[in-house]
């Protein structure tokens, strides 16, 4: 990726921005790579970066195409299920709640936030700000494998995987008694 400078750089952004667009590719092994090839603070910016284009593009034509498009990639039932439909006057703090914690459904978050009222603004912040902690773990944990410090980095991914499946938990128990109680 050095040899390729700013183009590399670039490259490597739209690939992040393609990532969250195809809904079914998962993030973290881009995640990893970026600190492994650009270390922890530059990967972290430039995932962040293709993270961030890719959520207000699909944004915008969720927009534009509405369910139409969400359809292509998720169930029509499982999206109209999600939290930030049951509870519009508190969109926001769902939508920033839901990012914040590790494990839990983001892809399909981002597609169905096009369908609410929430402004492009808020989403710009909610879709940037909570993914921070999760990308920085993943760029620290690359970057050490860079280094081949690998005790850190097996230290670091154990921490993130323990604090996913309590994220996982923590929102499948929310979900469990969101049913449940209407």
């Amino acid at each position: 990726m050095d040899a390729h400078g700013f183009w590399g750089r670039a490259a490597f952004v739209g690939m992040v921005m393609l990532q969250v667009i195809v809904a079914v590719i998962p993030g973290e092994p881009f995640e990893i790579v970026a600190g492994y090839a650009f270390g922890a603070v530059e990967g972290t910016v430039l995932c962040l970066l293709g993270i961030t284009l890719g959520s207000m593009a699909i944004f915008f034509a969720v927009r534009r195409w509405g369910m139409r498009l969400v359809e292509l990639f998720f169930d029509r039932e499982k999206v109209l299920n999600l939290p930030i439909f049951q509870n519009q006057a508190r969109l926001n703090a769902i939508a920033l709640i839901v990012f914040a914690i590790p494990g839990t459904p983001k892809d399909i978050l981002t597609y169905a936030v096009g369908l609410t009222p929430m402004r492009p603004l808020p989403w710009l912040l909610i879709c940037t700000v909570a993914r921070f902690p999760s990308v920085v773990t993943s760029t620290v944990g690359g970057s050490a494998l860079g280094d081949q410090n690998y005790q850190f980095a097996l230290i670091v991914f154990l921490v993130t995987i323990a604090i996913s499946l309590c994220g996982i938990w923590i929102y499948h128990r929310f979900e469990k008694k969101r049913t449940t109680h209407g």
